[in-house]
């Protein structure tokens, strides 16, 4: 069994009444639809492994790289 069998917690998250909820289960029902998809892809990002997010980091630096590339080549 759990030591901590019975023990009080946390109703809320809030510091007061009327604060939003903080935390991961906070309401979502008034997120708009690119403020969810955010939201989304940050509890994505968040499940990845750091080897995942290297990856992820590398391939994003190099796009912008490429990108820069193409904008002063123009000039």
């Amino acid at each position: 069994m759990d030591s901590n069998f019975g023990a009080s917690r946390p109703t809320s998250l809030t510091g007061s009444a009327g604060d939003p909820p903080l935390g991961v289960l906070s309401d979502i029902t008034n997120l708009s639809a690119a403020e969810l998809r955010r939201k989304r892809a940050r509890e994505r990002y968040a499940l990845l492994s750091v080897d995942e997010k290297e990856a992820r980091n590398k391939k994003a630096r190099e796009k912008r790289r490429q990108k820069k590339e193409e904008c002063q080549g123009g000039n």
